[in-house]
């Protein structure tokens, strides 16, 4: 499981409360020929 597209300021938040540590975020535009737009 991983976040796709998180917004800079909901990132700081989980960088500071060390989410990051189990849940990796990906900068990915492109899925299987469909555009994500930011999850949050």
């Amino acid at each position: 499981m991983s976040m796709i597209n998180i917004k800079p300021t909901v990132r700081k938040i989980f960088e500071m409360s060390g989410v990051l540590k189990l849940i990796p975020i990906e900068e990915i535009e492109n899925i299987g020929g469909t555009k994500f737009e930011e999850c949050i």
